[in-house]
């Protein structure tokens, strides 16, 4: 099932932009996520989108990491709502070892993973992948240099509508893991 040199093998950003394409192709995999462990070469907000761009029903989080070491970041919310299997999963946009943003359903909740490889690029989100006519919570989780945390990831919460353009600023070696919640 694995086939992949995760987080075991500590790979860079490019290796994690190519799997989407390749590997998992074929189906579900463990990539062996890692959160906290400091031999991690890319940022926290790229890890936490791998949850939503890779396949990988058996993914836990602190495979290397240790469950104390969790000191109630927010982010990790996102972590904790993603569920192991989805109803549909949409490919929105990237290119091979470049950047990957994958979209997957579960229920009516969507979460979205957007994963750069060692450069850094803005990337243009339309929300048409969410029912027409509905209004959203969206947790976004982005990483953020200037934040006086030990994660540096940013999260914001604010109401959309399907069809709303999002502006994602990525990182080299970064990501954005964002979650869309209907509103009733």
């Amino acid at each position: 099932q694995e086939g992949i040199r995760g987080n075991e093998e500590m790979p860079d950003a490019t290796h994690n932009t190519v799997l989407p394409y390749t590997r998992f192709l074929a189906g579900a995999a463990d990539y062996t996520l890692c959160y906290f462990n400091g031999r991690v070469k890319n940022t926290k907000a790229h890890q936490l989108a791998m949850a939503a761009v890779y396949y990988s029903p058996l993914q836990f989080m602190f495979w290397y990491d240790r469950p104390e070491f969790y000191k109630g970041e927010e982010e990790l919310e996102f972590w904790k709502a993603i569920p192991s299997v989805w109803d549909d999963s949409r490919a929105l946009d990237g290119e091979i070892g470049e950047y990957i943003v994958q979209a997957r359903c579960s229920g009516n909740d969507w979460f979205v993973g957007a994963m750069t490889n060692t450069e850094a690029r803005t990337v243009t989100l339309t929300t048409d992948f969410l029912e027409p006519g509905k209004k959203y919570m969206l947790h976004l989780y982005e990483d953020d240099d200037k934040l006086d945390t030990r994660t540096k990831v940013r999260s914001t919460h604010k109401k959309i509508k399907a069809g709303d353009k999002l502006t994602l600023k990525l990182k080299a070696s970064g990501g954005a893991a964002l979650h869309f919640i209907p509103l009733r």
